[in-house]
């Protein structure tokens, strides 16, 4: 019962579950809390209600690391049955998601608001019947070619000079949520956004 009294915030990273979807643009979200687990020294090795999790204890505040393992589509319902298990009200929510209007390199911390038409995102305000949450939108660039649907380009994945500039946005995206987590999310909008 520690782990129910214990979490007073969770970070999810949207993507999709499986091989083939791994290292997709949709999929950074996925990648963002996998490089917080590392940093942290945990593995997301617990399962529970359809996601894979671990603990984590920043400045004696106890999170949660969580990775839906629906589809982007169905993600909601993971999160919505995890927040309700373990007391986790909407506002203490933080989603890592993929973000096509901002260029590749650059994140920004958002609370509230629409979807913005990403399917994860929209998945989470309905099932949690509130989209109070803070968001992390990390930008993974406007598509290349005009004539490819958008559902195609988010699944692709990134090239060896994308890669270096994801890289290079890690550590201040991970930075970021620590920010949020330790100091509040008012400050880290101040310092990164």
């Amino acid at each position: 019962m520690f782990w129910k009294s214990g979490i007073k915030q969770v970070v999810v990273g949207l993507g999709n579950p499986g091989a083939y979807y791994g290292g997709t643009r949709h999929n950074l979200g996925f990648q963002v809390v996998d490089e917080m687990a590392k940093r942290q020294g945990v593995k997301l090795g617990r399962k529970k209600f359809d996601g894979a999790y671990a603990k984590v204890i920043l400045d004696g505040v106890t999170i949660a690391l969580l990775k839906p393992l629906k589809f982007m589509n169905n993600s909601g319902v993971v999160v919505r049955e995890f927040t309700k298990y373990f007391g986790v009200e909407p506002k203490d929510v933080i989603i890592v998601q993929d973000d096509i209007t901002l260029e590749l390199g650059f994140f920004k911390i958002k609370v509230g608001g629409s979807d913005g038409g990403h399917n994860g995102v929209k998945s989470v305000i309905d099932f949690l019947d509130d989209g109070g949450f803070i968001r992390i939108k990390c930008g993974v660039g406007a598509k290349k070619n005009k004539n490819m649907e958008l559902a195609d380009w988010v699944l692709t994945r990134f090239d060896a000079e994308e890669k270096g500039k994801i890289e290079a946005m890690m550590p201040r995206i991970l930075e970021c949520l620590e920010c949020i987590i330790k100091e509040g999310v008012s400050q880290a909008m101040n310092k990164y956004n």
